[in-house]
C-alpha cells in the first residue's frame, strides 16, 4: 500500500517564518523527500531560504499581495499550506492575499487539499461582536481571522477541495524571549514585568511552535483524516501568573508560582509540548531566555 504522501506536492506559504518553518521540519520528519516541498519566500536570497534550498527543497519566489506571481508557483501543487500574514496596519488585507492564492490554486488545476491557519478564537467573533460590541477589544486582528476561515470554506464547497483550519494558540518559545519578546513585552526585558489587559484568573492558550508545525504537516499528509476539521491547537491554558511561575522554575532567579492545566487536541493522536518543555534545558528558548537576564544556567545538583 502506498503512503499518503505519495504523488503529493506540498506549497508552504510563509516558509522562512516560525510557523511555516516549523511546517517544513515535520514534514521532513515524516519522511516526505524535500523534493516534494516548495517553500513560497518574497526573497529567496534570505539565508533561512538558501538554507531551504540547500535541504533540497524548491524555493519559490512569489508575493500573496501579487496575484500575477502566484500561479506558477502552484503548477503541480497538490496540497497547500496558508498562513495569512497579518499587518494590524491593514488587517483585513489578509483575506484578500487568501483570495489571491485560491484563485491561483484553482487556475493552477491540481491542488486537491488546504490547510489555513488562523488563531486561537477566530470563530469566536461573532459572538463578540454581539455581546461585546463593535468596538471589541483586538475587533480587527480576530474578524480578520474570521473572514478568511469564511472565504475558504465558500471557495472550498466552489472548488472542490478538502480543507481543514488549525487556530494556533499564544506561541510559548516567541513571545516570552527576545527578540520577539519585545513586541508583546516590552517591559520584560530588563524590568522583569508581563503586562497584560485580561483579568488575573484568565486563562489564555499556549502552544509550542513546534507543536503547530507538526499538526500542520499532519494535516497536509492525511488529508482524508482532516477533511474539514477545523481544530484549536493548544497545549495548556495559562493565566499570566502561571507564566511568571513557570519563568521562575526555569530561571531559578524570578518569583513566581506554578499551576497548569493541559489540553490537547481530542481525537487526532497528537501530544502537544508544555510551556516547560520549551523551556527544557538544552533548548534554544531557555539559552535566550538566560542570555537575555545575563544569568548563567546553573545545574542541579545530583
Amino acid at each position: 500500500m502506498s503512503s499518503p504522501s505519495t504523488q503529493q506536492t506540498f506549497l508552504i506559504t510563509g516558509a522562512t517564518g516560525n510557523q511555516g518553518l516549523s511546517t517544513i521540519t515535520a514534514l521532513l520528519s515524516l519522511s516526505i523527500p524535500p523534493s516534494q516541498i516548495h517553500a513560497l519566500t518574497r526573497t529567496p536570497s534570505s539565508p533561512k531560504a538558501q538554507r531551504l534550498l540547500s535541504l533540497g527543497l524548491t524555493v519559490i519566489q512569489a508575493d500573496i499581495s501579487h496575484p500575477s506571481t502566484l500561479l506558477p508557483a502552484l503548477q503541480n501543487i497538490t496540497s497547500l499550506f496558508i498562513l495569512p500574514f497579518c499587518d494590524m496596519s491593514a488587517p483585513y488585507l489578509q483575506s484578500t492575499h487568501l483570495s489571491n492564492l485560491l484563485s491561483a490554486a484553482k487556475a493552477a488545476g491540481s491542488v486537491k487539499h488546504i490547510v489555513l491557519s488562523t488563531v486561537i478564537c477566530a470563530e469566536l467573533h461573532p459572538i463578540w461582536l454581539r455581546e461585546r460590541g463593535d468596538s471589541y477589544l483586538g475587533r480587527p486582528y480576530y474578524e480578520s481571522k474570521f473572514l478568511c476561515e469564511e472565504v475558504l470554506r465558500k471557495e472550498a464547497e466552489m472548488g472542490g477541495w478538502s480543507y481543514a483550519i488549525v487556530r494556533p494558540g499564544w506561541y510559548s518559545n516567541t513571545h516570552y524571549v527576545p527578540p520577539e519578546c519585545g513586541n508583546h513585552f516590552p517591559e520584560l526585558v530588563g524590568e522583569g514585568v508581563l503586562k497584560v489587559s485580561y483579568g488575573v484568573g484568565e486563562r489564555v492558550g499556549h502552544v509550542d511552535v513546534r507543536d503547530v508545525g507538526e499538526v500542520v504537516a499532519d494535516a497536509l499528509v492525511h488529508s482524508e483524516k482532516w477533511r474539514g476539521r477545523e481544530v484549536d491547537v493548544v497545549g495548556e491554558n495559562l493565566g499570566i501568573g502561571d507564566v511568571a511561575g513557570i519563568l521562575a522554575e526555569v530561571m531559578k532567579e524570578l518569583p513566581g508560582v506554578f499551576e497548569v492545566k493541559i489540553t490537547g487536541i481530542e481525537g487526532m493522536g497528537l501530544k502537544l509540548r508544555g510551556l516547560k518543555e520549551t523551556f527544557a534545558e538544552g533548548t534554544e528558548e531557555r539559552r535566550k531566555l538566560f542570555e537575555m537576564w545575563g544569568l548563567e544556567e546553573k545545574k542541579d545538583e545530583e
